[in-house]
């Protein structure tokens, strides 16, 4: 499940609204980390919180990361993440105390 706090959000918005710098593909570490004006560990801890979500692809060097289709998409995934979270905490057990309840129903008019 996408877990975004704040400054991942954030960056992740930034990095959204920002064209690729490298080759158009790829954005710079240092200077997307100028851009989002987050001192330097905070910055590279999200970043790197960002690629353990599969947000973004870092380099193993981190010298630059690319956006991937989840973190492209994170508002509907996250979307689709709660509509699960709904069906699976509130749709289906109250379907299963319906049915079971009008199983017992019909077992005493029996």
């Amino acid at each position: 499940m996408l877990r975004l706090n704040r400054d991942s959000r954030r960056l992740l918005d930034l990095i959204i609204a920002t064209p690729p710098m490298l080759q158009g593909v790829a954005y710079d570490f240092c200077q997307m980390q100028e851009l989002s004006g987050l001192p330097y560990l905070e910055y590279k801890e999200t970043v790197t919180y960002l690629a353990q979500l599969g947000a973004i692809d870092l380099d193993p060097r981190m010298n630059y990361y690319r956006l991937t289709t989840v973190g492209r998409h994170y508002r509907e995934f996250s979307g689709i993440e709660f509509r699960e979270f709904l069906l699976k905490s509130i749709v289906v057990p109250i379907l299963v105390a319906f049915v079971t309840t009008l199983a017992t129903n019909l077992l005493k008019l029996l």
